[in-house]
């Protein structure tokens, strides 16, 4: 198991904060990605808000979930360490 550590999160649009949650979410649904995937994006959402939700874990990321994420352009990675979501 590969794990990525991500420290600065963001997006790449400048619409609203709801209007990215949006797009994100409605790609995310239709793309077909794994669950794993998809809560790795949720997680990587309250990362870019800094939204402390119990459980949710540490900025460790799996790699395989960023590339599937990368993969179906929900993810753009300027830097290892940095994600920017659509």
């Amino acid at each position: 198991m590969n794990e990525t550590w991500i420290t600065v999160t963001g997006f790449l649009n400048r619409d609203t904060v709801e209007d990215s949650l949006g797009r994100l979410g409605m790609a995310a649904l239709d793309s077909g990605i794994s669950d794993a995937a998809l809560r790795a994006l949720v997680r990587l959402t309250c990362q870019a808000h800094d939204v402390q939700v119990h459980g949710l874990g540490v900025h460790r990321f799996e790699e395989r979930h960023l590339e599937e994420m990368r993969g179906i352009s929900l993810i753009y990675r300027p830097n290892p360490g940095e994600v920017k979501m659509v």
